[in-house]
């Protein structure tokens, strides 16, 4: 499917277009708050839930870093996101598809959680921490943040401060 001639800026309204001409009308499609690389959508369609992130231009040649390692990471752990498809023709900024996760975003109820759901979710956490540490690669190059490293242990380990102080600032977690 070639769209990306209809498109001239990458806006929540062409992203939008963008979805219609992928999926057609028939589905619900809504808006995330735009993060720190990329904006994302969750497209409802039929009876799955997919999450849609548009990337910046700039991204495109990292992204491939990144679906390989969602790739590996699902392969050792279930709860990772399958990745359904990548687009990198059919609109001016590459386009990620992936299968949502069953459950809610941690921002629509973090106020809500206990200290044992909290706990249930560090270990989450750990798990999937603990399987990315290994993936075996030579070179990671930039995931998300820019931290270069050699492996996937050495990006946790060099970006753990920075995710705790957005966590921490965000106020995610409640205060000991």
């Amino acid at each position: 499917m070639e769209t990306k001639g209809k498109f001239l800026e990458n806006t929540p309204v062409n992203q939008l277009g963008y979805l219609y001409a992928k999926f057609g009308r028939l589905i619900k499609a809504t808006s995330y708050d735009k993060g720190a690389v990329n904006s994302m959508w969750l497209v409802e369609e039929s009876s799955r839930e997919i999450i849609v992130r548009f990337y910046p231009v700039f991204f495109q040649d990292k992204l491939s870093v990144e679906t390989w390692v969602l790739r590996e990471l699902r392969k050792r752990v279930n709860k990772t996101p399958e990745l359904l498809e990548l687009d990198v023709d059919g609109y001016l900024t590459p386009v990620l598809f992936l299968a949502k996760i069953p459950g809610v975003p941690l921002a629509d109820v973090k106020q809500k959680m206990s200290r044992i759901e909290y706990s249930s979710l560090f270990s989450s956490l750990q798990e999937l921490l603990q399987a990315a540490s290994t993936i075996p690669v030579d070179t990671i190059g930039y995931l998300h943040d820019p931290v270069k490293v050699l492996n996937i242990s050495q990006y946790v380990e060099k970006s753990i401060d920075n995710y705790l102080g957005i966590v921490s600032k965000e106020n995610l977690l409640p205060l000991p």
